[in-house]
């Protein structure tokens, strides 16, 4: 089976290296060529005119000597004439044959520019340029075509490329700057202090070549410098370094300004155009002076519309005023035209390329930011923009950065804090209060509910306290809590507070839930109390009261502590139904009220309790008690197969027919032994069968103890 290459990730870019050098020779050669070859065709009639006269100059000199020389014979004279006729033939070919460089390469006398060193410079310091950038940014290629190719990446590598990736705009264009420098300043050297220029013309066209030479090298080394620099900043940077640190600027440079940028993108842009047609303009002009003596004939063609008629003009004064003025050829305003669309297309170039990267460099940025800020406003906290450049928008990404940091960790603070005042205010409260957060609460907010109150309590606490630190205490108790409070909260209720021991919790959805969470913390005492025997200390038990009313849901304190409270009859009445189960020593007692309110009956097991008038209540409630058949499976078997029995012995009780009533009591009483409310209704009902029942008996017990 073949293996699968690895996909490439086309979201990671290539990085470029032989182009970066070739792409600005390319443009040197573009930038100077034009200007070259125009220079050479302005020079080349000087050129051949000299060369001319040095031939005919020789000629004569050749054919004095052979007259002179008596040792000669007539036969080596013939010969010598005809070499020099053969000369002499050869330089009138460089009118009749056209343009001609170099007449005879052998001859020193002919036109050259350049000695072997100019040469040498010139070629081996672009291969030692194109060398020595490459291997610097080798690295770097490596770097990236693995990242491309989903392969790992060395640390020596990432070290490699973080430390220099950024220097790397200033390291390229440092070798050409080098290369340059050191060719400009060869030939400055060469024309002032060098003799191997052949004739006075080369000179000349070796110096106006120079200022061409340095403006393309000053323009090459901008170019290459700010296109490394746009690719690091634009392409690079991110997937180089961290996240964190590109929430802030990495360039340990200068604080920069956009406005430099666009100093620099202008002059690219706008002044380069003009010194080009400058440039082509200047050089396209010949002087008056070429021309020797004005005619007439001549003036005409070199005023053209502005000349006068003959009997007017005086051409005394034209040559003595206009000699020194200029004027512009047929073939000079060829070569201008030409050379200024020339400079015409590389300006083009220049201006595409500089604007798309100012463009990019400041467009792409702000639109990175816009995009986070936004998404940011949209609540996601973790986004942040890339600080690509050392400008006003880096310092304003940068800020954005810091801004959206601290906004985050505020948020987060909030959310802690929301969350810790929740633990103190329950979020049910604030949802019942209708408040979205802690800080729309104020003192005397208030709202009627009817809820269910469920209050627990474990039994004996005193006694088992008194055994423990109140360092044990405090663990003791929390390691209770931490077992009632998920069987509150996961029935839709929730605490309102603690009591030492005791929990008051509230349920303002249905009844059932407040049933439900009894029983689910019935189920927890079980596994805490598995826990409490492993450590060797004693089983805890508790009870729980319940009771369904109208009640107040406030905030009650004064001007520097508020509180949520609730304020109703009922929540007293479930906190004295609570104390009960200690009195009937069963596990979970309710009200009738409470059962009235349940939606699903079906879906619990309870019996009748007892009719009560607690202290400090003048009317009576009724209880029931809901049997808690998991934690009590056998017991609660028992009494629920002599369920009906045990109703009809009730109605009995109630009914005053307590002999019939002690009869079925004691038969459950022997199927229950352990149940205390059928033990306690035998006592009753025997009670009354023999001290008899008081006349006011109306079936309630007044309690008299909280």
């Amino acid at each position: 089976m073949a293996h699968l290459k690895p996909k490439k990730n086309k979201n990671i870019p290539k990085y470029i290296t032989i182009r970066m050098f070739i792409v600005p020779i390319l443009l040197f050669f573009v930038l100077t060529g034009p200007s070259t070859s125009f220079i050479l065709l302005k020079n080349i009639t000087l050129w051949s005119k000299e060369y001319k006269a040095k031939t005919v100059e020789k000629k004569d000199s050749l054919k004095t000597r052979s007259l002179t020389v008596d040792s000669l014979n007539r036969g080596k004279i013939t010969d010598l004439n005809d070499s020099l006729n053969l000369i002499a033939d050869k330089a009138d070919t460089l009118n009749d044959g056209g343009l001609t460089l170099s007449i005879n390469p052998n001859n020193e006398d002919d036109l050259k520019l350049n000695d072997k060193t100019d040469d040498l410079l010139t070629w081996y310091g672009l291969i030692f340029i194109i060398v020595v950038g490459f291997a610097i940014n080798l690295p770097f290629k490596i770097y990236f075509w693995r990242l491309r190719k989903n392969k790992t990446v060395s640390e020596k590598l990432t070290a490699y490329c973080r430390r220099w990736l950024l220097k790397t705009p200033l390291f390229i264009s440092g070798l050409f700057s080098l290369y340059f420098l050191i060719t400009s300043l060869y030939s400055l050297y060469r024309l002032l202090w060098d003799s191997s220029f052949t004739n006075e013309v080369a000179r000349k066209i070796y110096t106006q070549l120079f200022p061409v030479s340095i403006v393309a090298s000053v323009l090459v080394v901008i170019f290459v410098y700010f296109w490394q620099k746009h690719r690091v900043h634009i392409k690079y940077i991110e997937h180089i370094f961290t996240r964190e640190e590109l929430k802030k600027s990495v360039f340990n440079l200068k604080i920069g300004r956009i406005k430099n940028r666009l100093w620099i993108s202008s002059a690219m842009t706008t002044l380069l155009p003009l010194i080009i047609v400058l440039f082509y303009m200047l050089m396209s002009l010949s002087s008056i002076k070429e021309l020797g003596e004005i005619n007439l004939d001549k003036a005409k063609v070199l005023l053209g519309s502005y000349y006068k008629d003959k009997s007017d003009f005086n051409l005394v004064d034209f040559n003595e005023n206009f000699n020194g003025f200029f004027y512009v050829n047929v073939i000079n305003s060829m070569m201008m035209m030409i050379g200024i669309g020339v400079g015409m297309l590389v300006s083009l170039i220049y201006i595409i390329i500089f604007v798309k990267w100012t463009t990019q460099d400041i467009v792409q940025p702000v639109k990175e930011l816009l995009k986070n800020m936004k998404q940011t406003g949209e609540g996601k906290m973790d986004q942040y923009a890339i600080v690509r450049t050392n400008d006003e928008i880096g310092q304003l990404t940068e800020g954005y950065n810091d801004m959206s940091l601290k906004i985050k960790n505020y948020i987060h603070n909030i959310t802690q804090i929301n969350k810790a005042n929740a633990q103190f205010v329950p979020r049910q409260f604030l949802e019942f209060l209708q408040k979205k957060n802690i800080t729309d609460v104020k003192k005397g907010d208030q709202v009627q509910r009817e809820m269910s109150v469920l209050f627990a309590d474990i039994r004996s606490f005193t006694s088992l306290s008194e055994k423990m630190t109140p360092k044990e205490n405090f663990d003791f108790i929390n390691a209770f809590l931490e077992y009632m409070e998920p069987a509150i909260n996961s029935n839709d209720g929730f605490i309102d507070k603690y009591i030492g021991d005791a929990i008051m919790a509230l349920f303002g959805c249905k009844a059932d839930d407040a049933l439900n969470a009894a029983l689910a913390m019935r189920n927890q005492l079980m596994q805490f109390n598995i826990i409490l025997e492993a450590e060797g200390k004693t089983p805890i038990d508790i009870g729980i009261g319940i009771h369904t009313g109208n009640l107040m849901l406030g905030i009650v304190g004064g001007s520097e502590r508020l509180q949520g409270t609730v304020i109703s009859n009922a929540v007293n009445l479930a906190s004295r139904i609570e104390s009960l189960t200690k009195m009937y020593g069963i596990p979970i007692i309710i009200s009738d009220k409470t059962l009235a309110c349940l939606i699903h009956k079906e879906n619990f097991v309870y019996r009748y309790l007892d009719n009560v008038r607690v202290i400090g209540k003048k009317e009576a409630v009724i209880l029931y008690e809901v049997l808690d058949i998991k934690s009590n499976t056998e017991q609660c078997k028992d009494i629920v197969e002599n369920l009906s029995k045990y109703q009809q012995a009730i109605n009995l009780y109630l009914q005053r027919e307590f002999t019939a009533a002690a009869v079925i009591f004691n038969q459950l009483h022997l199927i229950c032994k352990n149940d205390p409310i059928i033990a306690m209704y035998k006592e009753r009902s025997e009670h009354f069968n023999l001290k008899g029942v008081p006349e006011e008996w109306d079936g309630i017990e007044v309690i008299r103890e909280k």
